[in-house]
């Protein structure tokens, strides 16, 4: 885009280590946005800038290094900061675009001024789904919405995931963005949609926008266990009213189709009331973003290794109580 130009949309990237897989992503966002009035906004977590990182600068983008890894709130977080649109499109560093993906998630906003954020469908690389949203229930875990053989209509969700999220930047100001304690990844999506949800803004999936994610890239299984362990009761204490009233969780279709009927009624009843669009509040300056990610990442190196030994005693525990 032509320097000095505010763009229509912000693409922010947060990435961490899998180098290759970010240059694969980047471009396909540059051959997906061929043409479009858009800026790239890079944040590099730890570690050096690699070739992948230094082609992405040379192709125009404005690439962050921090120093630490600010995990995915503090990363996006960064990435706000230096933004300029009206419009903040999530992409994480595992994802694969085409070009005419951006479009239908633009024409969301322009239909409806309720959208506060939009979601592709997302698939797996194979093509086959991995969600189109998600509904979030009474523990704040997701179960994935959408048919598996054609995408759907468009519609309201509870969460979007942030593998392809478009976001309005009235809104994210709104709510002040992702939560910095949910480090260093896990719920940061679920978080943020039940913000703008409470916020008075709505959260849709548009299908005719496709992206491919390569899910867990980055963590093992074990890990992204521990960390919904660590985040998943924040986020259910900072929205327990929204959540009071949700139901436990089942994966049948009947159970899905039946809470997408009542994202369908929320979302019409959040398009009658006032939604709030002054900002929350200053952003974290770079520096106060460091040292709490210095302060966490040490919370997670003591509390990892914690709770691997604490659930293997409960193992054991439970094994010799049933053999009893």
């Amino acid at each position: 885009m032509t320097q000095g130009v505010t763009p229509l949309v912000s693409i922010l990237v947060v990435t961490y280590r899998k180098h290759e897989l970010f240059g694969r992503c980047f471009a396909s966002l540059l051959a997906g946005t061929h043409g479009l009035d858009v800026e790239f906004v890079v944040v590099v977590n730890g570690g050096r800038l690699e070739r992948e990182h230094r082609d992405a600068e040379a192709a125009g983008a404005i690439v962050i290094r921090p120093g630490v890894n600010l995990g995915l709130a503090g990363g996006l977080q960064a990435a706000r900061a230096v933004a300029r649109a009206r419009h903040l499109l999530i992409v994480q560093e595992d994802v694969e675009v085409d070009p005419g993906w951006l479009e239908p998630l633009l024409e969301v906003f322009a239909d409806d001024p309720s959208v506060g954020a939009v979601t592709s469908r997302v698939e797996h690389p194979n093509g086959t789904l991995q969600h189109e949203g998600w509904i979030v229930v009474r523990d704040a875990s997701v179960v994935a919405a959408g048919d598996p053989d054609r995408p759907g209509a468009r519609r309201a969700v509870d969460s979007g995931g942030t593998a392809s999220l478009l976001v309005a930047a009235d809104a994210w100001d709104a709510i002040g963005g992702p939560d910095l304690n949910l480090y260093p990844l896990w719920y940061v999506d679920v978080d943020l949609a039940l913000g703008l949800a409470g916020a008075g803004w709505n959260v849709v999936v548009e299908p005719r926008s496709r992206a491919r994610h390569r899910a867990h890239s980055n963590t093992s299984k074990p890990f992204r266990a521990y960390l919904s362990h660590r985040n998943r009761p924040r986020v259910v204490r900072r929205h327990a009213e929204l959540l009071a009233n949700r139901p436990e969780r089942e994966e049948t279709p009947e159970f899905v189709a039946a809470q997408l009927e009542r994202c369908g009624r929320e979302a019409d009843a959040r398009r009658t009331q006032r939604r709030a669009t002054s900002p929350s509040g200053p952003p974290p300056t770079m520096a106060q973003l460091v040292r709490r990610a210095r302060r966490q990442q040490r919370s997670v190196r003591l509390g990892y290794p914690l709770w691997r030994v604490r659930r293997r005693l409960g193992r054991l525990r439970r094994a010799t109580s049933r053999g009893r």
